[in-house]
This record gives C-alpha cells, sequence and structure tokens, in this order.
C-alpha cells in the first residue's frame, strides 16, 4: 500500500513540477538533475516501510541515493566514487554481521545448490551465487533479496499451495532467474529502476490453475521469469 501511495505521490510532484515549468517558475530540465536522486532515496525509505521486507535492501537503496544527491548539492568534494566504495564496504560488513546473528539463511562469498521440500523460502545472497529446486507440494511463497550475487529458483519439481503463493523478489547489482510451471497463473507487479524485468513464460491456464502473485524491485539488476 505505501508503494501505491508513493508512486501516486511522484506523479502528482511530476506534475506541479511540469506545470511550473510552463510558467517559468522552475527549470524542468535544471531540477531534474540536482534533484533525481530523491527518487533513489524515495525507494529506500519505501522499502523500509514493508513490514516483510529484508531491510537491509531498503538501507541500500537509501544509502545510495544519499550518497549521489549529497554528490549533486556540492556537500560532498572531489569525486564520488571516492566516497561510493568505503560506504558500500562498511555497508556490506555490517549486512554480513547481522545477517549472522540473525538469519543463517543468508548466504555471503558462496555458492550453493539444493533441493528444498519447505513451503516457504527466504533467500538473501551477498557476493553469492544460490540454485535450488523447490519440490514443495504446497508452497506458499517467500522472499528473495539478492546484491551484487546471482540466484536462480526452479519451482516445476513442485506444486503452488491452493491458496495461492506470494513471493516477494528483489535485486541489486545482481540477477533472479525464477523458474516456474507453465500451469499456473502469474500476477505480476513491480517496478525497476536502472534495472530490467523479462517475462518469458509461455502459461497454459486451465479452470484449475493456481495463482502465483509476484511483487520485485530491480536496480541496477535483472529479474527473468521463464518456464
Amino acid at each position: 500500500m505505501q508503494g501505491k501511495y508513493l508512486f501516486a505521490g511522484i506523479m502528482i510532484l511530476l506534475g506541479v513540477v511540469l506545470l511550473l515549468d510552463q510558467y517559468h517558475v522552475w527549470t524542468f530540465g535544471r531540477i531534474i538533475s540536482t534533484w533525481w536522486p530523491l527518487i533513489l532515496i524515495g525507494l529506500g525509505a519505501s522499502t523500509l516501510l514493508k513490514r516483510k521486507s529484508n531491510p537491509m535492501h531498503g538501507i541500500f537503496i537509501l544509502l545510495i541515493g544519499l550518497i549521489f544527491q549529497a554528490q549533486r548539492l556540492d556537500i560532498l568534494p572531489g569525486s564520488i566514487w571516492g566516497y561510493f566504495w568505503p560506504l558500500m564496504l562498511i555497508f556490506f560488513g555490517v549486512s554480513i554481521l547481522l545477517s549472522k546473528q540473525h538469519d543463517s539463511r543468508t548466504k555471503v562469498f558462496s555458492n550453493d545448490k539444493s533441493t528444498s521440500s519447505a513451503n516457504r523460502i527466504k533467500i538473501n545472497t551477498l557476493f553469492s551465487g544460490i540454485e535450488q529446486r523447490i519440490d514443495s507440494q504446497n508452497f506458499t511463497g517467500g522472499e528473495i533479496g539478492c546484491m551484487f550475487a546471482g540466484v536462480e529458483i526452479d519451482l516445476r519439481p513442485g506444486n503452488i499451495s491452493s491458496d495461492n503463493a506470494y513471493l516477494e523478489m528483489n535485486v541489486a547489482f545482481g540477477e533472479i532467474v525464477l523458474r516456474i510451471p507453465n500451469d499456473i497463473i502469474i500476477d505480476i507487479t513491480g517496478s525497476p529502476f536502472l534495472g530490467g524485468f523479462e517475462n518469458k513464460t509461455n502459461q497454459l491456464i486451465t479452470a484449475s490453475s493456481k495463482t502465483l502473485i509476484i511483487k520485485y524491485s530491480a536496480m541496477f539488476g535483472s529479474i527473468e521469469i521463464t518456464n
């Protein structure tokens, strides 16, 4: 719901700015070139407000937005990359510490291939590769988070819950590939930002088809759904 209000607010603000540009109150090009990082800051804040989302994803997006905004306002002297990489190293160090304390399913600097019968998944990766086959016959969904990493999930051996399934996917500087059966309905909502999303599925829908609800975000990364 927060994402809906954020999107509506951005549209209203954009309309007001364009209208003021017509009256020569503001110069639209100058405003965009100076304040475009606010989009990243807004996306990061929106992600943090989602209760089911990993807060580290929101903090990561928010941090990038703040770095770029400070550079556009000349708060940070010199090259932006001189600040970007040290702050990213600090961020990932903190992420590793928190993941070890709170979530043993977070993978860091590893490559993992496995099969799971769990009805629900929660995967978070940093600089890692994960390939996982899900053979649960009552899959209800879960969460996939991917930063500077690659994740491939295969749902084809299993089956969707009779109450449908909800899967949230967030990627930054990485790639998620999701393989699904061709006899389910997919309901997709999301917002790529300087990233990509591709739906390569060829679904054969029947009266008994179950629904997989997918919500995603992709920043400097890609998500692919295929059979």
